[in-house]
């Protein structure tokens, strides 16, 4: 498989994936590559409920659900 990326809206959560043997991302669209280890540890994370999302740093990151964080 190619190079992963993340695309992700202005709330920096992360709203899809491509592999560049496949699919590009869109032009104009907000996006990081990331390793294989990021994409599994995204897809992982958020199979249990939580946000995937970019920090401002442009690394990838699993954070509890706002639902998670009023428990």
């Amino acid at each position: 498989m190619g190079q992963k990326y993340a695309e992700y809206d202005d709330q920096r959560t992360v709203t899809a994936f491509y592999d560049s043997d496949l699919c590009d991302p869109p032009e104009g669209s907000q996006y990081v590559a990331i390793s294989d280890a990021d994409h599994v540890m995204l897809l992982d994370g958020g199979s249990k409920g939580g946000r995937m999302m970019i920090d401002e740093g442009g690394t990838p990151r699993v954070v509890a659900s706002e639902a998670d964080s009023r428990s």
